[in-house]
């Protein structure tokens, strides 16, 4: 436990929040790699704004609502979910757990979760598909997967994933496009990060004798040789994103994740794409990008009218985080690293637990706040007080 801040070292009884996982999680994982998932970038100055950017927005409350019954759910894609939680990419479950992704995956699928699965995942989307329809009850519907995806330097091999997880029935294509370079990830060098020799990725596997020995891009950060994206193809542009699309051919929705900026995310809308993802890679490249609900509000108002959904990710760790969220704008709120925590801790059922536990979170946060609906929280004033007091 010594690889824990003071704050961690407190195990709890029984996780009852979010954070309880971590210190959790950290006895089932390696030194390394419980700090190669909850690690950022260079002084991790991003991954801390993310969550001191969502401590300092205040909710004002509305009074003397009617909020006998609330209603959570929410549509996405012309699909009913229960609510506007899901489960941002992130890779190497197996670090976390035997099950890897295919246990990420079954856990959203008992909630009802979208589950965005990372082209780094250690088991492939074939893996994970065919576990997720062996595990579901008979009177659970299936949840959406999505499939996020780096463009790699050979695009044959890019285009090969996304045909491979649209097969599978992966309904949504996420392009990160903060990743052309890599950010320097200190942790994982001053660990020598290495994923664990009988770990592979199992999205590569068939194409190892045409890439070599594929590694994540942690292990490519912790290299001091090595600067650009790994196989990621830096030279990848708007240009590339029509090319994709046309790999996709309106098969499966196509989302750019990794948007900072209201020129960027106008552009996007231009060249067609169905959702824009704002985010700052979880705190893991540019330290010294702003948090994701910093710019919110800015993206919202550029792409108004556009009909384009605006996701956003980066340190929601409660129900209210949701809340603040929604009531600037986005349309959907992601969750990462807590989900790895559930993993380690319990499997499928840590998944579950996790959440579980921000669905009732945000449900009981609607009723505090005096929301009925998502479109309460809409409606809802925000107030911002200054990172000094913080």
């Amino acid at each position: 436990m010594s690889n824990l801040s003071p704050r961690l070292r407190a195990l709890p009884r029984q996780p009852l929040t979010l954070d309880d996982f971590e210190p959790l999680a950290a006895t089932h994982m390696s030194p390394s790699t419980f700090d190669y998932a909850r690690g950022g970038s260079d002084r991790e100055l991003a991954l801390r704004r993310n969550r001191l950017a969502l401590d300092r927005i205040l909710i004002v409350p509305r009074v003397l609502r009617n909020v006998a019954s609330i209603d959570t759910s929410i549509t996405l894609f012309g699909r009913k979910m229960k609510s506007p939680i899901g489960v941002a990419p992130t890779a190497a479950h197996a670090n976390a757990h035997t099950l890897g992704e295919c246990g990420t995956a079954a856990g959203c699928q008992r909630v009802g979760a979208v589950y965005c699965q990372s082209t780094y995942s250690n088991r492939s989307v074939e893996e994970v598909a065919a576990y997720c329809r062996q595990a579901r009850k008979s009177n659970v519907e299936s949840s959406p997967k999505w499939l996020q995806i780096y463009v790699f330097k050979q695009r044959d091999i890019t285009a090969d994933v996304i045909n491979r997880a649209i097969d599978a029935g992966y309904t949504a294509i996420v392009l990160t496009v903060d990743a052309a370079w890599l950010g320097k990830r200190l942790r994982d060098r001053r660990n020598n990060y290495k994923m664990s020799s009988d770990i592979g990725y199992g999205n590569f596997t068939k194409y190892e004798a045409q890439m070599g020995k594929v590694r994540s891009q942690s292990e490519i950060s912790s290299d001091p040789d090595s600067s650009e994206g790994g196989f990621s193809d830096p030279s990848f542009t708007w240009e590339g994103l029509r090319w994709m699309k046309g790999v996709v051919k309106g098969r499966a929705k196509l989302i750019l994740k990794g948007v900072l900026g209201s020129e960027d995310a106008r552009k996007a809308v231009s060249e067609g794409v169905d959702a824009v993802w704002v985010s700052n890679h979880g705190g893991r490249q540019l330290d010294c990008a702003p948090a994701a609900v910093e710019v919110l509000v800015d993206i919202v108002t550029a792409l108004k009218g556009s009909g384009v959904p605006v996701f956003v990710d980066g340190g929601v760790r409660q129900g209210t985080d949701v809340v603040k969220c929604l009531a600037l704008g986005a349309d959907f709120v992601f969750i990462g690293r807590p989900v790895i925590y559930g993993l380690a801790y319990n499997g499928v059922d840590g998944v579950e637990e996790v959440l579980k536990i921000l669905n009732t979170e945000f449900r009981q946060s609607m009723g505090v706040c005096g929301c009925k609906t998502i479109d309460d929280i809409r409606k809802l004033q925000i107030m911002h007080e200054p990172l000094s007091r913080l």
